[in-house]
């Protein structure tokens, strides 16, 4: 009997932890920025593209760095946005399609990768690196990224 007291109150305990925290990943889902949508299409233009590789496991870690980066740009560059001078995308490296970018980047884990494109090819491009390092300091994440970024579009501007 005294097993039976147990075995139940340990289900009500995981079952509580289940509700709790899937109520807390539809609030983060909710509460995800939206990125601006490219204005310009053509690809005869000279921008800074911004790429989170994430795959199809996303911890709340991965899922924090893809926020960080996505609040940053829409509030940093809203207008580089617009115009196409800064463009921002998420990609998931486990589909097949996108497969060729693990090589290419030599990507490890979730990273955020800066490129630079001219009239659709990619000059250069840099791993920021200290995303991981930064994860605990979201202040500090997004001075990092924004410092980065901005860098990156003077030379663009120039």
């Amino acid at each position: 009997m005294k097993k039976a007291g147990q075995v139940i109150i340990s289900v009500f305990v995981l079952f509580t932890l289940f509700v709790i925290g899937s109520k807390a990943v539809e609030r983060y889902r909710q509460s995800g920025t939206e990125i601006p949508q490219t204005q310009v299409t053509d690809d005869k233009r000279h921008y800074i593209l911004v790429t989170y590789f994430h795959g199809n496991v996303r911890c709340e870690s991965c899922r924090k760095l893809e926020n960080y980066t996505k609040t940053m740009i829409a509030g940093a560059f809203q207008k580089e946005l617009e115009s196409g001078l800064v463009e921002f995308r998420s990609v998931n490296v486990d589909k097949p399609e996108n497969e060729k970018y693990i090589d290419k980047y030599g990507l490890t884990t979730k990273q955020v990768i800066v490129s630079e494109l001219d009239n659709g090819v990619e000059k250069r491009w840099k791993d920021l690196d200290r995303i991981w390092s930064l994860l605990d300091d979201e202040e500090g994440f997004k001075m990092y990224e924004e410092m980065e970024i901005r860098s990156w579009l003077n030379e663009v501007k120039k």
